[in-house]
């Protein structure tokens, strides 16, 4: 007949998925693509992001993500990573690396911590100093960010 309803194992949440494939390097049995692990990424600092624009007079919104409350942020620092899941190169030299990183997640009420829920990807710092960044797809799209203030 199946398990009654408090014997079944607990939904994971947005949080617990991500740091369980990300943080722990645990796919799920299913998953065959590529993932990036990166064990430092709840050690490292985080900044705020929004979209950057030409306009330089015009509002400075933060991005957002794609569900309520969701916004954007990039790691202060670089992390190191690896790839993980049944696609991933063999060959070390592609399948690691240090990068930025761009996450989404949700601010706590009082804005002192980050509820990761999604790993966005690697993001390129454009120059030193400027607090740009821009992140690529695998279709030769880009988006540029700038770290809020």
């Amino acid at each position: 007949m199946g398990l009654k309803r408090k014997d079944r194992p607990k939904k994971q949440t947005d949080e617990q998925k991500f740091e369980a494939e990300h943080i722990e390097g645990r796919n799920p049995i299913k998953k065959k693509s590529v993932n990036k692990v990166i064990p430092d990424l709840l050690t490292v600092g985080l900044k705020g992001l929004r979209i950057s624009t030409r306009d330089r007079g015009g509002p400075k919104v933060p991005a957002e993500g794609t569900k309520p409350g969701q916004r954007k942020f990039v790691t202060k620092e670089s992390v190191p990573w690896r790839d993980n899941g049944a696609r991933a190169d063999p060959d070390p030299s592609i399948s690691t690396g240090q990068d930025h990183f761009i996450l989404t997640g949700v601010k706590s009420p009082d804005g002192a911590k980050v509820k990761t829920e999604h790993l966005d990807g690697p993001a390129e710092l454009l120059l030193p100093g400027t607090g740009q960044y821009v992140k690529r797809d695998g279709m030769g799209r880009e988006e540029i960010y700038s770290e809020t203030s």
